[in-house]
């Protein structure tokens, strides 16, 4: 399945063009080998995404495994519990 995921930088990353306080990223996760692929990113110089510090566009997305914890682990847990 493909989502996107929305979460706050806390502490906010540094970055030359200022404070990037939160990031949206559109990512597909498959539930039966428990992996993502990043497929784009953004990351915000504001709380409520108006202000565009960075983006990453991936040409090839891939698929790999999640740090237990992270952001990717957190989204794959939680999308993954909805899908039977």
């Amino acid at each position: 399945m493909t989502a996107t995921i929305r979460v706050a930088l806390v502490p906010p990353l540094k970055h030359p063009k200022g404070d990037l306080k939160s990031s949206r990223t559109i990512g597909m996760y498959n539930c039966a080998q428990k992996t993502v692929a990043t497929k784009e990113s953004w990351y915000y110089l504001d709380d409520a995404g108006k202000r565009e510090g960075m983006h990453r566009v991936v040409k090839i997305p891939g698929f790999g495994p999640v740090g237990k914890g992270s952001v990717a682990d957190v989204a794959l847990t939680h999308l993954c519990a909805k899908t039977p």
